[in-house]
């Protein structure tokens, strides 16, 4: 699908930021490959990311270690 939506959520309660709003990531794509659920975001080739993407991309990969996460450039 074209921009999945995931929102962070840690024993089963959304995190929440400063704002109130729920933390959530964008990647922009998934896509099943082979059996398994493959995301993938993209980034530009300088490797440039907002302070806040690394943190976000962490917590996938922690909290979802059955998904694949590709950063393509």
């Amino acid at each position: 699908s074209f921009e999945p939506v995931w929102e962070v959520e840690i024993d089963g309660r959304p995190v929440k930021m400063g704002n109130g709003h729920t933390m959530r990531f964008t990647p922009d794509f998934s896509y099943v490959e082979g059996g398994k659920v493959i995301y993938e975001d993209v980034k530009p080739k300088n490797g440039y990311m907002s302070r806040d993407v690394p943190v976000k991309i962490a917590l996938f990969r922690h909290l979802n270690p059955n998904i694949d996460l590709r950063i393509v450039t």
